[in-house]
């Protein structure tokens, strides 16, 4: 991250958010792994709809 700053980035929208997105997707597809499975997910944090970066998610 502090390389990211050096350059002259935003490491929470270059570096971090990315980060967790990735992890996001990645745990939903560990829920539903075929197309006979279902699940649901729970997000209870409301930065996701208050928050302009939400909306990448």
């Amino acid at each position: 991250m502090q390389d990211c700053q050096l350059d002259g980035g935003n490491a929470f929208y270059d570096v971090q958010l990315p980060d967790a997105v990735l992890n996001l997707k990645q745990g939903v597809g560990r829920l539903l792994r075929d197309v006979n499975d279902s699940g649901v997910i729970i997000i209870f944090d409301k930065r996701l709809v208050s928050r302009p970066y939400g909306e990448i998610f």
